[in-house]
């Protein structure tokens, strides 16, 4: 409790010096993880399978305009299935734009983001691509650190197989913005 009382203090005393640095010309450093888990049923109710993935997207980036940045994002996975006792590992690389919504003054923001990677899972013959989107609030400790919350989606389409999956995620993100 004395933790969250700090916290607050901390946050109405820097709420009036706090000044983004998403504005063109800034660098942005930082990354973002996920998690999600998903259980199939069969029609009777009975447990058949439990998969867990968690997703790390380190990314670098380049404010192009105030509140607009563009980039590439890596993605590290890892997945393991219960039920058939698999796992899987892979990686991606693409780019990413990512806008804004609110004046760079503010300690939350609102941010989109939609990215492409192009990876391959170590487990497939072949590559695969996907896309996504994620929003969120990002809130800054000073002008430079934010903290991201963010949901996320993603379609992913496997080339070997003709086969496709659909995944929304929750995750947490870190920046780092660069001042010129």
């Amino acid at each position: 409790m004395k933790t969250i009382k700090l916290f607050l203090i901390a946050t109405l005393l820097f709420s009036g010096i706090t000044n983004a640095q998403i504005t063109k010309g800034n660098w942005m450093v930082g990354g973002n993880a996920f998690f999600d888990n998903t259980n199939s049923k069969d029609s009777n109710g009975n447990e058949t399978q439990s998969s867990t993935q968690v997703v790390i997207q380190p990314n670098i980036g380049y404010f192009i305009y105030d509140n607009f940045s563009t980039g590439l994002s890596t993605s590290l996975n890892y997945s393991k299935t219960k039920g058939n006792s698999s796992s899987n590992s892979g990686f991606g690389v693409g780019p990413f734009v990512r806008y804004y919504f609110l004046k760079p003054e503010k300690i939350i923001n609102v941010l989109i983001e939609a990215n492409y990677y192009y990876g391959k899972d170590f487990n497939q013959p072949d590559f695969n691509t996907s896309y996504g989107f994620k929003a969120g609030p990002v809130i800054y400790f000073n002008s430079s650190v934010g903290l991201e919350l963010l949901a996320k989606y993603e379609h992913t389409f496997y080339s070997s197989d003709s086969y496709s999956s659909n995944r929304f995620q929750i995750g947490l993100g870190l920046q780092i913005n660069l001042e010129k």
